[in-house]
């Protein structure tokens, strides 16, 4: 199982007790903590609970995923055989005799449920719950073993199995298998988020790998890891852990508190301060039992397909592959944005013209504002919105920062703005203000999908890090917004459209347009 958590880097520097040196060193404590608490262990610290209470812990769902993928083939397979040969009795001979298709129907659904079955038999039941491609591998294994399958038994049988109703239950029976999926993976993330289920963890490492790998679980509960103790490390500097009975030692404290703790996981950061020996002993000491080992890669928030396993010496090094901004995808990508925007800008004809009419009719000026904006490579080009503001608002910006408590970097937005007008109000709040920009986008100067586009005076503040949004087009929709828009600060913002940049893939560009329709509706951050 690949992780990508943030390195000992992404932290302010741990405090080092000179006279703790080799031993396990207490974790960070709360500043307050009251008097009556038993003082922990020096090699151990247990996150505290939020003040709601637990509830109790469910398993993953994965015998009532299997049951509903069995439903939902067989929905599809008969759906299929009506599509294709309506009402009328249909049947196929096989040998003397011959059967309906309504019972082909269930026969194909019962080999399909039985392969997927067998395709994730060694599968661990989280990863069929993870992010990416590689939670759907079970399903595509299995319908394409089914399609191989049914036309092998044709051939050797000269069973005449209609290629037309195939050619239909087969896509239709992989697409309500990936629909059921998402569906399913939803219903987990929203059971991690309240804390229903998930790994009991131990994290072990160095302060500063521990505390990253604690901000990153603040912000993100999809993974599902639960921390209930943390074993942070002495300075290796001084401690080498490398050294056999050292190694030993520590080894020894994980088992401990992995039994006191009743976890089902370990987390190692830091690992290349920890040392290869510690990571393969933990790994040898956890061997008969369900629980699993995550190590560290230490490369930073890096997607799974840039990360290569490299064999030398006998050691697994991580090969990190370069940033792909063009391709094949990205000319898929183009064409993408300018079939959708075209129809959009056809569908939402009668919108358009009644938004348009609204703002004329409201507040003096021209419904449709234009502004400077820095797109790919810093090239300026002009966006367009719906006029939500009153005629001349830009002027005001200088006044409105210097009143505005909230505002942190180069980007403004401020919550109660007073150049909003009523109408204005209206269309931030569900982004109807931003859909003049499928004309950027059918131009070229944006994608559907990308960083926001900025403004010329926050890129003259921009630094080098933050000049890598400019490495391709900005987006009409994009990761930040589907993450809270203007309710993000500055940091978390430019954290999210670097992870885009540097990590997008074109289903990833699909999901990101899904979610927005929500994102939309709920209209957080939209202000």
């Amino acid at each position: 199982m690949t992780s990508t958590l943030p390195g000992p880097t992404t932290t302010g520097p741990a405090t080092t007790d000179p006279a703790a040196t080799g031993r396990a060193r207490p974790a960070e404590r709360p500043a307050v903590r009251p008097a009556s608490r038993p003082a922990e262990r020096p090699d151990d610290r247990t996150p505290p609970r939020g003040p709601a209470p637990r509830l109790p812990r469910r398993a993953l769902p994965v015998v009532p995923m299997a049951v509903t993928e069995a439903a939902a083939l067989l929905v599809a397979t008969s759906a299929a055989q009506l599509a294709w040969f309506g009402r009328g009795p249909q049947g196929l001979a096989i040998g003397d005799g011959g059967v309906g298709y309504g019972t082909v129907s269930v026969a194909l659904t019962a080999a399909w449920t039985l392969l997927l079955l067998v395709a994730r038999a060694d599968v661990r039941p989280d990863d069929l719950f993870a992010s990416g491609a590689a939670a759907f591998r079970d399903l595509l294994r299995a319908t394409v073993v089914v399609a191989v399958g049914v036309s092998l038994f044709s051939a050797a049988t000269q069973t005449q199995i209609s290629r037309g109703w195939l050619l239909v239950a087969v896509p239709a029976g992989l697409a309500v298998l990936l629909l059921n999926r998402l569906a399913w993976r939803a219903h987990v993330r929203s059971l991690r988020a309240a804390r229903r289920l998930g790994t009991r963890t131990v994290v072990v490492g160095t302060a500063a790998g521990v505390a990253g790998l604690r901000h990153v679980l603040a912000r993100d509960s999809s993974s599902g890891l639960d921390v209930v103790a943390e074993v942070v490390l002495d300075d290796l500097d001084d401690a080498p852990v490398a050294h056999v009975a050292r190694t030993a030692e520590l080894v020894s404290l994980v088992e401990r508190r992995l039994a006191a703790k009743g976890a089902e996981g370990v987390v190692v950061v830091g690992s290349g301060l920890v040392g290869d020996e510690f990571v393969r002993r933990v790994s040898w000491a956890l061997e008969g039992t369900d629980v699993q080992l995550i190590v560290s890669p230490q490369v930073g928030p890096v997607s799974s397909r840039r990360l290569q396993p490299v064999a030398v010496g006998g050691h697994q090094l991580i090969r990190v592959d370069r940033v792909q901004l063009g391709g094949r995808q990205s000319v898929l990508k183009r064409l993408m944005d300018v079939a959708l925007s075209a129809v959009g800008l056809v569908a939402l004809a009668p919108l358009l013209a009644g938004v348009a009419a609204a703002i004329r009719l409201t507040s003096p000026g021209s419904a449709v504002f234009r502004q400077t904006r820095v797109g790919v490579d810093g090239a300026e080009f002009t966006l367009y919105k719906f006029r939500s503001m009153v005629t001349g608002a830009d002027a005001l910006v200088t006044a409105l920062v210097s009143d505005d408590d909230d505002a942190r970097g180069p980007l403004f937005k401020m919550r109660d703005d007073p150049r909003v007008t009523r109408v204005g109000r209206v269309i931030r709040r569900f982004s109807v203000d931003e859909l003049p920009q499928l004309v950027n986008v059918l131009r070229g100067d944006m994608s559907l999908v990308g960083p926001r586009p900025p403004l010329p005076r926050e890129v003259a503040a921009y630094d080098r890090t933050a000049h890598r949004r400019l490495l391709t087009r900005p987006g009409l929709t994009g990761a930040w917004q589907v993450s809270g828009r203007a309710d993000l600060d500055w940091e978390e913002g430019l954290v999210i459209d670097l992870l885009y940049v540097e990590n997008w893939t074109l289903s990833g560009d699909l999901a990101i347009l899904g979610r927005t329709v929500g994102a939309v509706l709920r209209a957080r951050g939209a202000y």
